[in-house]
């Protein structure tokens, strides 16, 4: 299971703040487990006043469009932001998504 950290504020936490995104993540991972989820999910966390991270929401059919449209060629939506953190090109991410693919 791949996982990328994105911020939504100007700077990430300072480096004394590591030991929490690692929870986070690993808190992420678990969950995704526990609920079985098979599929790209995006997972919403918030920090709050102490520095704690907490998962709030989990986008299992999240917008996954890339800068491919002619007039945002440079607007990413999180999904791909998250997927191009983790290496994944627009192409990778959606090949990855048929291989995931499972029938009933």
């Amino acid at each position: 299971m791949k996982l990328a950290i994105l911020y939504q504020q100007s700077e990430p936490p300072a480096k004394d703040g590591i030991k929490e995104l690692v929870k986070i993540k690993e808190d992420c991972v678990a969950a995704s487990q526990a609920l079985k989820i098979k599929g790209l999910v995006r997972i919403d966390c918030r920090e709050d006043k102490n520095g704690v991270f907490e998962i709030f929401d989990f986008n299992a059919k999240p917008n996954i469009t890339g800068g491919v449209r002619p007039h945002r060629k440079n607007q990413d939506c999180l999904t791909m932001t998250a997927a191009r953190a983790a290496g994944l090109t627009y192409r990778d991410l959606l090949l990855k998504m048929l291989g995931t693919a499972w029938t009933v």
